[in-house]
C-alpha cells in the first residue's frame, strides 16, 4: 500500500468516496423521504442524496470537501443530460465508446464554476470513470485484486453473483464464504489500524 502523507489526509481536494457504501434502502426507510419533506444529506459520493431526491424530498447536500461536491454535481449533470446507458458509460459502470472527456464537454455547462474547474484539472479521473476515483474505492480494489484471492478461489468469488433466494444466500455465506480465513482477513483489513 502507498504511504499517505499528513497533507493528503487533510486535503479536501482528494475524492475520498466516489460512491456511497451505505444501503440507500435502509436510509430511505428510516427517513421516509417524500414530497414536501426537506432533508440535509452529507454529499459524499452523492448516491444517498440522489436516493432521497428520487423519493421526492427536497434535499440539501453539504460537504466540507469541494471534491465530494464536484462528484455529486457531475453525477447530477450526467443523470439530467444523458440517457441511462450514456450515464452508466460516462460514470464508469460500463466501457465508454466515446472519450469521457468529450462527454464532459457537453455536461460542463450545467456545473458550478468550482466543479467545472475541479474536473477540467483532472481529465484522467474523468477518462478512467469517476466511480473508480475515490480513495475508498482504491482500498477495495486492493482487497479484490490482491487479498481476496488469498482467501477465496475465483469459482467461489463468481458464485457470489449467482441468483439465490435469501435463504440460499444465507446458506452460501455460512457454508462457503464465512471461513476462518475470511473472518481473519475481514478483522485485519477493515481494522481501524489498517484502514487508518
Amino acid at each position: 500500500m502507498t504511504e499517505v502523507s499528513i497533507q493528503d489526509r487533510a486535503s479536501f481536494e482528494i475524492i475520498r468516496y466516489a460512491n456511497c457504501w451505505e444501503d440507500a434502502d435502509v436510509l430511505c426507510a428510516a427517513l421516509a423521504p417524500a414530497p414536501g419533506k426537506r432533508l440535509l444529506s452529507i454529499a459524499s459520493g452523492g448516491d444517498n442524496t440522489l436516493a432521497l431526491l428520487a423519493e421526492g424530498a427536497d434535499v440539501v447536500a453539504a460537504d466540507l470537501s469541494p471534491a465530494q461536491l464536484a462528484v455529486v454535481e457531475l453525477k447530477v449533470a450526467a443523470i439530467r443530460h444523458l440517457d441511462r446507458g450514456g450515464t452508466l458509460e460516462f460514470l464508469g459502470f460500463r466501457d465508454s465508446p466515446v472519450p469521457r472527456t468529450e462527454v464532459f464537454g457537453r455536461l460542463a455547462g450545467s456545473l458550478s464554476a468550482g466543479a467545472k474547474r475541479y474536473w477540467r484539472e483532472r481529465p484522467e479521473i474523468l477518462e478512467a470513470g469517476v466511480i473508480h476515483a475515490g480513495k475508498f474505492e482504491s482500498y477495495f480494489r486492493i482487497l479484490r485484486r490482491r487479498i481476496l484471492p488469498l482467501v477465496h478461489g475465483r469459482k467461489t468469488v463468481h458464485a457470489v453473483l449467482e441468483k439465490r433466494t435469501p435463504t440460499e444466500r444465507e446458506r452460501f455465506y455460512r457454508d462457503r464464504w464465512d471461513t476462518w480465513r475470511w473472518r481473519l482477513l475481514f478483522r485485519l483489513f477493515f481494522s481501524r489500524w489498517v484502514m487508518g
